[in-house]
C-alpha cells in the first residue's frame, strides 16, 4: 500500500517538473502521507516502479541515481536531440547561427566525425542536467567517450556515422572470424553499440594521451569500422549488409588472432547477455577461417583441434579467466 501511495505522490510531480532528485523521492516516502523511512526499502519501490516502465532510474553512476525521470519522454526527445540524423541536418541549417555562438568546428566534427563535444552538448541539452544526460547514453551505449585530437573530451555517437559503401580491399587477405547471429536475436542498433565497447576498449580511461595518440585513427561507418586495440593489433568489423544476422571481424596480422579473438568474443557475448532485447537461450555461432584452406570452421570444432593462428594450448588454458576480467572492465556500467 505504501507503494501505491508513493507512486502517486510521485506521478503528482509531473504536472511541475521532469524528474526528481533523489533527495526529493526521499523526503516524497518520508513524508506522513506516505510513511517510508528505510532507504533501501525506497530503493526497491524505485528499482520496481522503473522495471515496470512507469518512471526511468539506473544506479551505476551516482549522476543517475541521483536523478529518478518521471517524464520519459523528456528523455527520449533529449536523446533524440542528439542522436537522429534529422537533428544534425537540422542543426547544419543553421551554421551561421552556431559560427556566432563559437560552436560551428563542434558542429562541423560532430558531422564529419560523429564526435560531440561537451560545450555543443550542452548547447544543444540547453545546460540542462548535462551530466547525467551523458551517463544514459554510455549505459544504453548510444554514446562512448573518445578524445583522440580533440584538446578536450569528446563523445562518439555511432548513430550519426555514414553508411560505408565499399569496405576495403586489403580484407580479402584478412582472416576472418565470423559471428552469425541466424539463431539468437539480437536487438536493432547491437553493432554500433559493439563498436562503442570497442572503443572503450581501445581508448580505455588507463591509457595515457600519448599511449592512445600511437593508435591509428579508427575509420568508424554506422556498418563498418576499423579499430587498432594497441599498435599492430588491428581489427575490422563489417555488419552483413546492414543485417543483423551476421558480423564478421577481419585480423590483418594473424600474430594479434587470438588475442582479437578473446576480446570481440568477450564483449559479444555478454553484450547480448547485458541488453534484454538481445538475450537468447542460444548463443551466436562463432566461424573460423582455417588460414591454409579458407574455409570456416565452427569455434567449438577449431578449439579441439588448436587450430592455428586462433588458439594454442596455453590461449584455451587462460581464456576464461581473461574473458572474465574484460567483461568486468567493459561491461559492469551496462
Amino acid at each position: 500500500m505504501k507503494w501505491v501511495l508513493l507512486l502517486d505522490e510521485i506521478l503528482l510531480k509531473k504536472e511541475e517538473t521532469n524528474f526528481l532528485t533523489m533527495l526529493e523521492a526521499k523526503e516524497i516516502g518520508a513524508s506522513e502521507k506516505v510513511g517510508i523511512k528505510n532507504t533501501a526499502v525506497l530503493d526497491d519501490a524505485l528499482k520496481f516502479f522503473s522495471n515496470s516502465g512507469i518512471i526511468v532510474h539506473f544506479d551505476s553512476t551516482e549522476a543517475l541515481k541521483n536523478l529518478i525521470v518521471i517524464q520519459p519522454d523528456w528523455l527520449i526527445f533529449s536523446i533524440g536531440k542528439v542522436t537522429l540524423k534529422s537533428s544534425l541536418d537540422m542543426y547544419c541549417e543553421f551554421r551561421k547561427k552556431f559560427e556566432n555562438l563559437g560552436l560551428l568546428e563542434d558542429l562541423n566534427t560532430l558531422q564529419t566525425k560523429a564526435v560531440a563535444t561537451r560545450d555543443f552538448l550542452e548547447y544543444i541539452w540547453e545546460k540542462e542536467e548535462i551530466d547525467f544526460l551523458i551517463d544514459v547514453m554510455k549505459h544504453t551505449l548510444l554514446l562512448s567517450e573518445f578524445e583522440r585530437d580533440l584538446d578536450e573530451r569528446g563523445y562518439l555517437i555511432p548513430n550519426l556515422l555514414p553508411l560505408c559503401k565499399r569496405t576495403p580491399d586489403t580484407l580479402t587477405s584478412a582472416l576472418r572470424c565470423v559471428f552469425n547471429f541466424s539463431s539468437a536475436f539480437v536487438s536493432p542498433g547491437f553493432f554500433p553499440r559493439l563498436m562503442c565497447l570497442c572503443i572503450n576498449y581501445a581508448y580505455a580511461p588507463s591509457k595515457t594521451r600519448n599511449a592512445k595518440l600511437l593508435l591509428k585513427e579508427p575509420k568508424l561507418f554506422k556498418n563498418f569500422c576499423s579499430i587498432e586495440f594497441e599498435p599492430g593489433c588491428l581489427v575490422h568489423l563489417r555488419e552483413k549488409n546492414g543485417s543483423l544476422q551476421e558480423i564478421t571481424m577481419f585480423v590483418g596480422d594473424k600474430k594479434f588472432a587470438r588475442k582479437c579473438l578473446m576480446i570481440l568474443h568477450s564483449i559479444v557475448i555478454n553484450l547480448c547477455n547485458h541488453l534484454p532485447s538481445s538475450r537468447s537461450i542460444n548463443s551466436p555461432s562463432i566461424l573460423l577461417e582455417d588460414e591454409s584452406t579458407g574455409n570456416l570452421i565452427n569455434h567449438d570444432e577449431a578449439k579441439k583441434i588448436s587450430l592455428e593462428p586462433w588458439f594454442d594450448q596455453d590461449y584455451i588454458a587462460v581464456r576464461k579467466g581473461s574473458r572474465n576480467r574484460i567483461s568486468k572492465r567493459f561491461l559492469d556500467g551496462i
